[in-house]
């Protein structure tokens, strides 16, 4: 994530068009950490209801919907809806981001997107 953000930014988007969301708190420390000295936002994906971005990255969506746990339908639409208000962050780039397995509630989304990074 931090090359791409780096190719962006000599693309010649500025540090505060861009912003790295993560479902949870802990997951933004540690995102904090590892992209320090990019100066990008990052933040939680409730932080930023309302704002947007040129760019947004949603990371690691593995650790969406309960974290593999058994979730109710109703736990299932509002994990759902939370992401879909994180996606509408994005004005130009939405980039998704995961680690292992993608999350089996949003297995149809590759199918929508112009590009997969490997």
């Amino acid at each position: 994530m931090s090359e791409e953000i780096e190719r962006l930014l000599q693309e010649g988007f500025h540090s505060d068009e861009i912003v790295v969301l993560h479902h949870r708190r802990p997951g933004v420390r540690k995102l904090k950490s590892q992209l320090r000295g990019l100066d990008v936002t990052v933040s939680t994906f409730h932080a930023l209801k309302g704002l947007e971005f040129e760019v947004v990255f949603l990371s690691q969506m593995q650790e969406t919907f309960s974290n593999g746990k058994e979730a109710t339908e109703e736990q299932l639409s509002e994990e759902r809806r939370l992401i879909y208000m994180a996606m509408t962050r994005a004005r130009e780039h939405l980039y998704l981001n995961y680690e292992g397995h993608w999350p089996q509630p949003l297995e149809r989304v590759p199918d929508y997107v112009d590009q997969v990074l490997v």
